[in-house]
């Protein structure tokens, strides 16, 4: 029984015959030149709303303009690209492809371009019942001349020829190759600026955060201060100052033993190695501690010794104040620790706060 002949499966080979190299290079460095600054904008707006928790609504328009910017620089880097398939001719453009059946084709033409600048243009028209699809055939890699050739075979209606070139010099190529190219390119991009970024608006959170506290309440300082202290991730100066920061907060509260405990948290985290006296001075010789020795003093009945303690440390606060109030009253100095009361009430008895107001308070039982 006579058969006929399987017809060959379809191949997903193709010619593709990009612009000259060179143009292609520059091209494309001049186009990563300019898409690297229009990158980093989303990049900050990402960064931005992660860091400091405002302008969230960022997060759900950031991703597509950088989605868009890559997209603009992968179709830039296609245009005007042709690929000569079995079955169809393709020019890339911007916004789409144009492309056009061999078994529409009815010829094409030469055609020539005049610029304003420079000389003139050489396209090749081809035609069909539908429209006409242009092509510059200079601007492209095309060693040996398959463009031309194609475009004749498929005027003269020899569509088998094109296919079996297709077939043996044409490669397969994945449609995402080049895209993704692109796209981990500008990753990598991104990721190392936004590292950058991601630091610098830290800090810059950071030094906001300190701002914003002065003027809050004890509890709300604390739990800022501290958090940045533990926070591992900041730099170092910035955790020590929040820590010198709390041990300050506390000592002006009266809260000796915490102090101490902050203090104490400050040394194995490398404080000490930072050119700052405040946080080289040893936490033996810090207000919290000589004001904890004073009150301890005047609990085991060592008034003189308290005064002592109190008067070589240059730190001015209620709790200071308060104690040393108390040293000279049971020293048998009256008159001193009235001069210290008035100036305690006079400084701190209309404080905000009720702890160091309730210091100014225990200063006026003197007056």
């Amino acid at each position: 029984m006579y058969r006929e002949p399987a017809k060959p499966q379809t191949t997903r080979k193709s010619i593709v015959l990009p612009r000259h190299r060179v143009p292609r290079v520059i091209l494309g460095a001049c186009l990563w030149f300019l898409s690297f600054w229009f990158l980093i904008w989303p990049v900050v707006w990402l960064v931005e709303a992660l860091v400091t928790g405002e302008g969230l609504w960022r997060l759900a328009i950031a991703p597509f303009i950088w989605l868009a910017i890559v997209w603009g620089l992968v179709r830039v880097m296609r245009f005007d690209r042709v690929e000569i398939g079995p079955e169809r001719l393709s020019r890339a453009g911007f916004l789409r492809d144009r492309s056009m059946a061999w078994s529409e084709v009815l010829g094409f033409e030469e055609r020539k371009k005049y610029r304003s600048r420079g000389g003139p243009v050489r396209l090749y028209a081809v035609l069909s019942e539908a429209g006409e699809l242009l092509v510059a055939p200079d601007i492209l890699e095309d060693p040996e001349r398959n463009l031309r050739w194609a475009l004749e075979r498929a005027s003269k209606g020899e569509l088998r020829d094109i296919e079996e070139r297709v077939r043996s010099l044409g490669r397969e190529r994945s449609a995402w190759r080049q895209p993704m190219t692109h796209v981990a390119i500008a990753l990598v991009l991104s990721v190392g600026v936004g590292t950058l970024l991601w630091g610098d608006q830290r800090r810059r959170q950071v030094e906001r955060t300190f701002r914003e506290l002065d003027g809050e309440p004890y509890a709300v300082k604390v739990a800022a201060h501290e958090a940045i202290l533990q926070d591992e991730s900041l730099e170092l100066r910035q955790r020590c100052r929040a820590g010198s920061l709390l041990i300050t907060e506390a000592t002006w509260q009266g809260e000796f033993e915490r102090a101490r405990t902050w203090c104490a948290a400050m040394g194995p985290i490398g404080c000490g190695t930072l050119p700052y006296a405040i946080d080289t001075v040893p936490c033996e010789g810090r207000p919290f501690a000589v004001l904890a020795e004073a009150r301890a003093a005047l609990a085991a009945g060592d008034a003189e010794r308290a005064v002592g303690l109190v008067g070589s440390h240059r730190f001015q606060g209620a709790v200071r104040d308060a104690i040393e109030v108390q040293a000279l009253r049971e020293s048998g100095s009256p008159g001193m620790a009235r001069v210290v009361a008035e100036r305690c009430v006079e400084r701190y008895g209309e404080s905000e706060d009720p702890v160091i107001r309730g210091f100014a308070e225990e200063c006026r039982g003197a007056l």
